[in-house]
């Protein structure tokens, strides 16, 4: 049965990071002691979720299991919009249990899905990268490193740059809906940056400010033909009540590709991207005027 109360369910199927350290991190301070639930194998930690869209009050969930147990005997009269797994890509094992957990994680529809690679271990016989892409792109999730694996330093001001660990984490969750939150009514910039729509915005609000000067549209580069037509769903769908947790599901392809692309490649990229989205979303074409051109004439 349905209820009207957020939850997180986190799952460590890793030797080296627990459900506690993940919403630990989350919290930092604002940790809150604990309520143990009926359920016998689930703690939850009440977590507030504020940005500028809307509030709402969460319940992240630590597991005490690493897999699910028999015939799906977990959380029955639950319901989760959210499920945060670790695992340790190093370890074979440990990637069986994240599998495990596929029958109940059906029967809970949740929104939003992240699969947190802790990035250590190696004692014994790992899976490949590929392997891991792959399943979670079957599966609906989002693969997130909690180690970064560039050697390069990222441009901190770049507002491309791609969030890794626990700042994605928190970051998809606040773009995801729930049952309890509460809209807010003004609109403003206080409050933790949220979603990655309102930074790319953001970031073509500003840069139209200083090229308000151009009157005439610059022409963009045409993207890989997979990923326009991936954006292309975007506008064909017919509905104007799609969540943003769902968006993002429908980009984790081209996430996936930029993250494969050098810094200076990537930041084009994702600029191609917003662009295609914002006319993918009917925006107006005077907004993004004097964008996208090729930087380098």
């Amino acid at each position: 049965m349905a209820d009207n109360i957020g939850r997180v369910l986190v799952v460590s199927c890793s030797s080296f990071l627990s459900p506690k350290d993940v919403i630990s991190e989350m919290c930092r301070t604002e940790c809150s002691v604990p309520t143990e639930l009926p359920d016998g194998s689930l703690s939850s930690y009440l977590w507030r979720i504020e940005n500028k869209y809307f509030t709402a009050d969460v319940g992240l969930c630590a597991c005490s299991v690493s897999s699910l147990p028999p015939q799906c005997e977990f959380a029955v009269n639950m319901n989760f919009q959210s499920v945060i797994i670790v695992f340790d890509q190093k370890e074979k094992a440990s990637f069986k249990e994240v599998t495990s957990w596929l029958p109940y994680i059906k029967t809970q529809d949740p929104s939003v899905l992240l699969l947190l690679n802790s990035g250590k271990g190696g004692s014994s016989a790992g899976i490949s990268k590929a392997e891991v892409v792959k399943w979670c792109l079957d599966n609906s999730f989002e693969l997130i490193e909690m180690i970064s694996e560039e050697d390069e330093e990222e441009d901190e001001g770049d507002e491309f740059r791609e969030k890794i660990g626990i700042e994605r984490v928190v970051e998809a969750l606040q773009c995801a809906e729930w049952p309890n939150m509460k809209m807010t009514e003004n609109r403003s910039n206080k409050g933790p940056k949220g979603c990655k729509e309102d930074q790319g915005a953001n970031a073509l609000l500003n840069n139209e400010e200083k090229q308000s000067s151009e009157n005439e549209q610059t022409p963009v580069l045409p993207l890989p033909t997979d990923d326009l037509e991936l954006l292309s769903t975007l506008a064909s769908d017919g509905t104007e009540n799609e969540s943003f947790e769902e968006l993002f599901q429908k980009l984790a392809v081209m996430k996936e590709r930029a993250s494969t692309l050098p810094a200076n490649e990537r930041k084009d990229y994702a600029e191609k991207v917003a662009i295609a989205f914002w006319r993918a979303m009917g925006g107006s074409e005077e907004e993004i005027a004097g964008l996208g051109g090729d930087g380098d004439s």
